[in-house]
């Protein structure tokens, strides 16, 4: 991530970027948790969840670029397995 950034840079890996966006949503619970004030605590918590939602979109996008193997039949019909 950029020195100073706040969202991880899309170079790396989609399952590192998510590792980091749920880390920092743990972070942001815990800020939540210790919070005095309730409208401080409401913060931390709407924090928490932009970066799980964040951590789920780069899941989403993990699972659509990884390469696709033909089903099953297919590849029995074509002698690969």
């Amino acid at each position: 991530m950029a020195r100073g950034s706040l969202v991880p840079k899309k170079s790396r890996s989609g399952v590192i970027l998510s590792l980091e966006c749920y880390r920092r949503a743990a972070e942001a619970r815990r800020m939540a948790d210790g919070a005095t004030k309730g409208p401080a605590k409401a913060d931390f918590l709407a924090i928490e969840q932009r970066w799980l939602s964040l951590a789920r979109s780069y899941e989403v996008e993990t699972v659509r670029a990884a390469p696709r193997r033909a089903p099953r039949s297919q590849r029995k019909q074509r002698g690969c397995g």
